[in-house]
């Protein structure tokens, strides 16, 4: 299946003026993915890794209603659209790849779902495409610089050093953090 134009098309269809700049950053997580699971010696499926990588932000742009008819869908608890609207994406996200796309690789919809705070336990799918999403050539800046100078060789190392800045960044700005941005930090920070 072409899942670079299906994602095209997605973000297109969005009516976003963000959806190329977002298509970009898509195409960079996933060819991130593949570099830092080669530089770090990490044997997984990198097909399996790419599609992860690419689809992360797939349903970016989706509504809250289409959240929760999914959530209906799947009988799933619907609490979670109590969250930040920043981060359905994420939690909710994984739904959409499955209800569009017929994904149903464990792998590639876990990676989805925890890419944006993690989790305490993550499998490599899961922490690869999370780092993949802070380092990806697209993103500037010193906040991505300090975690790229480990990521393609210490990549636990440098998931702690993302979660840790993500988690002073929000607590800076007042934000609200999701319970998983700590335990991710909790379960990483014995790598720094």
């Amino acid at each position: 299946m072409d899942y670079i134009n299906l994602l095209y098309k997605k973000l297109k269809s969005s009516g976003s003026n963000n959806y190329l700049k977002r298509f970009n950053h898509s195409i960079g997580v996933a060819v991130t993915c593949i570099e830092i699971a080669k530089s770090n010696n990490v044997n997984l499926d990198f097909d399996k890794l790419f599609i992860a990588g690419l689809l992360h932000d797939y349903s970016k742009y989706t509504s809250i209603s289409e959240y929760e008819r999914l959530l209906d869908k799947y009988c799933l608890d619907k609490d979670v659209l109590k969250e930040n609207k920043k981060v359905l994406h994420g939690i909710c996200g994984y739904l959409v790849v499955l209800d569009e796309l017929n994904i149903t690789d464990e792998d590639i919809l876990n990676a989805i779902k925890y890419h944006v705070f993690g989790n305490d336990s993550m499998s490599v799918y899961e922490e690869i495409v999370y780092l993949s999403d802070f380092v990806e050539p697209n993103r500037t800046g010193d906040f991505y610089d300090n975690i790229r100078k480990y990521a393609y060789n210490d990549y636990k190392k440098a998931i702690a050093i993302a979660t840790k800045e993500l988690i002073d960044y929000l607590e800076s700005l007042n934000e609200s953090i999701h319970p998983n941005a700590y335990l991710t930090f909790e379960s990483y920070k014995k790598y720094l």
